[in-house]
């Protein structure tokens, strides 16, 4: 150190001193009022640091691009997006989530239906009154819809839980 701050130093501390042992005079609201902020800020201060302010305040919602399955008419469909675009509609056997192929059923005495039969458990289920295409339009406004009114949110952890019960059946987990 500088001998000329050596110096220095002890009549700076003596102002400094002087200045804080001072008599001052102040209004009650305001000392009261500072206290009160301080208090306050400290209490902040400790409820961040212990996490209590995030944590109450933290729910996150998952993204409707999530909701990639549901069951419709009875069968188990899945999708993937390209943008906000639904593609790879895909049908799914209930029993076993082997993929389906669905095949137009043509009669004099319906407007047609479409067979889906399972190769792998042998399950079949007839939808009536409706071609191939015109079964997976139905679905993708279906699914359209759930996604307008919020209940994929619902949708996606009943079918997840089915999902699991299926797997658990035919040994896939």
């Amino acid at each position: 150190m500088a001998a000329w701050f050596r110096k220095l130093l002890p009549q700076l501390w003596g102002v400094i001193a002087g200045f804080l042992n001072s008599p001052v005079t102040f209004p009650a609201w305001v000392v009261v009022l500072t206290g009160l902020v301080f208090l306050l800020m400290a209490v902040l201060l400790a409820l961040a640091a212990l996490g209590y302010v995030n944590r109450a305040t933290t729910f996150v919602t998952p993204a409707w691009t999530s909701y990639t399955h549901d069951m419709f008419n009875g069968l188990v469909w899945r999708w993937t997006y390209t943008g906000n675009d639904i593609q790879r509609l895909s049908v799914f056997c209930p029993m076993c989530y082997y993929q389906l192929v669905g095949v137009d059923q043509v009669s004099y005495r319906s407007h047609g239906s479409v067979l889906f039969k399972c190769e792998s458990c042998g399950y079949t289920h007839h939808a009536t009154e409706h071609s191939l295409g015109e079964l997976e339009s139905i679905v993708l406004r279906k699914i359209q819809q759930k996604i307008r009114s919020r209940e994929w949110l619902q949708a996606i952890n009943t079918l997840d839980e089915r999902t699991a019960d299926v797997r658990r059946r035919v040994g896939a987990v």
